[in-house]
């Protein structure tokens, strides 16, 4: 690939997952041609460097970030941004259950979305939206996502113009269409494009991974609307700026375990587990480029990592300087999790490895990003004793541990959280059970920041 075309990727796509790869964001730190003294960046030529980082707010090894990979923890109170009786359920008994939620940096600001559970047999549109400030307070009231459909597995992804929401939606009882709309940072539609994956039905399909830009958008699908199951089909869609499609690629699996997708800056990545036997497993790793072609020769086969160890769900995150792939570890003793390292173009560097031995995930990774020098994981875990828990992970840029925490100690009523990074603050978004007066469970949403300690 030309450099040139090389480096208009990295400045036009934003990538999935909620998260900013390192190309945009050293992309941002870039001053423009009208830019002043003032933003320029730090001077680093008169920076002394005085030892590792620490959380005082100082560059001490003048690389130009501040306080960067160090563990970050919930500070202060979360804010709630839907409250248990936001939104219209009628009699329906289920439908104050939010069923899956994101939340995105958009302008000043950012944009919350999230679908309420909702009753089968009379399906009603239930897609929301909410303007949040810069600290995640309420900016204005919520509205209606779409007014005609019933929604789920919603992805939103950073767009130069706003945000980028792609979901699959049932409009009355027809068949279910995937949803691709276009938000400014205030919430307002630019445009919508409907259209199913190869004319199938999405209620089977879900969007996995996006990098969306102003002339192209490339989504990775699955198969399967409950997540990645093995056998899963994965299709790669390349749209315009216009959000309409140009070309589907078919991917075929590569093993028999659960497919892990990220689309990069140059290529699709495609991680599978193939089972070698009953106990034993490899992991073929497979590069398209981004309009679903394949390069043959880039194709890798990893052996097992130990005797009588099996690779679990593998999770596929973009980073400055490629990939990173985080997977549980399944073997006779308590596995734990372990980390592979990939180029830009699918290539493996380095792992795999583990890492926080002992700890038991169990569906591998619900939501990760990338901030400042760390990369944060939210995942499921069960402890020795077999009782199911929920752990945030922090590591360095190449996975490795950090610290670990568990947010039940900050708020007992934790359900799953979702990373979002606005203008230099990291939050953690997550959904709270709440019991009503009556009995009913209810969900809240709310919005935590997340710094490191002193």
């Amino acid at each position: 690939m030309e450099p040139s075309r090389i480096a208009a990727l990295a400045l036009g796509l934003a990538l999935g997952c909620g998260a900013k790869s390192g190309l945009e964001v050293e992309a941002s730190r870039t001053a423009g041609p009208d830019a002043g003294p003032e933003d320029l960046g730090p001077d680093l030529t008169s920076c002394v460097v005085v030892g590792p980082e620490t959380c005082d707010g100082v560059d001490e090894d003048c690389d130009g970030r501040v306080d960067e990979a160090l563990p970050l923890r919930p500070v202060g109170e979360s804010v709630v941004f839907r409250d248990t009786d936001d939104g219209e359920t009628g009699d329906c008994t289920t439908c104050a259950w939010v069923r899956d939620f994101v939340v995105q940096s958009a302008g000043g600001g950012m944009l919350a979305f999230w679908h309420l559970g909702f009753d089968g047999s009379d399906p009603r549109p239930n897609s929301y939206l909410r303007q949040l400030d810069g600290s995640g307070r309420p900016r204005g009231p919520i509205r209606r996502l779409d007014e005609l459909a019933n929604g789920s597995w919603t992805t939103a992804s950073p767009h130069p113009d706003g945000v980028l929401v792609s979901y699959c939606g049932r409009v009355e009882r027809g068949d279910d269409v995937t949803f691709r709309t276009l938000l400014s940072p205030g919430g307002e539609p630019l445009w919508e494009v409907r259209a199913s994956p190869r004319d199938r039905s999405c209620g089977a399909w879900r969007p996995v991974s996006v990098a969306a830009g102003r002339s192209r958008i490339v989504t990775a699908w699955t198969d399967n609307s409950g997540g990645p199951v093995p056998g899963s089909e994965v299709l790669v869609d390349v749209a315009g700026g216009d959000g309409e499609s140009r070309d589907w690629a078919e991917v075929l699996p590569e093993g028999d375990g659960k497919p892990g997708l990220a689309v990069g800056a140059e290529r699709v990545v495609h991680v599978q587990a193939t089972r070698e036997t009953p106990r034993v497993s490899s992991l073929v790793i497979q590069a398209y480029e981004p309009d679903g072609s394949v390069r043959p020769e880039e194709r890798s086969l990893i052996s097992a990592i130990a005797p009588e160890s099996f690779y679990g769900e593998p999770w596929v995150f973009p980073t400055p300087s490629g990939f990173i792939v985080h997977m549980k570890e399944q073997a006779r003793e308590p596995g734990g999790r372990i980390v592979l390292e990939l180029d830009a173009r699918g290539a493996l560097v380095a792992g795999p490895r583990r890492e926080d031995p002992g700890l038991q995930l169990v569906n591998a990774v619900d939501h990760a990003i990338a901030f400042e020098g760390t990369f944060l994981l939210a995942s499921a875990v069960r402890s020795p004793d077999g009782e199911f828990g929920y752990r945030i992970l922090v590591t360095d840029e190449r996975g490795a541990s950090l610290d670990r925490w568990d947010p039940r100690d900050y708020d007992d009523a934790f359900g799953t959280g979702h990373f979002v990074a606005h203008r230099g603050q990291l939050f953690l978004a997550y959904r709270r059970g709440v019991e009503s007066a009556d009995g009913r469970s209810l969900t809240q949403l709310r919005l935590w920041p997340l710094s490191c300690e002193p």
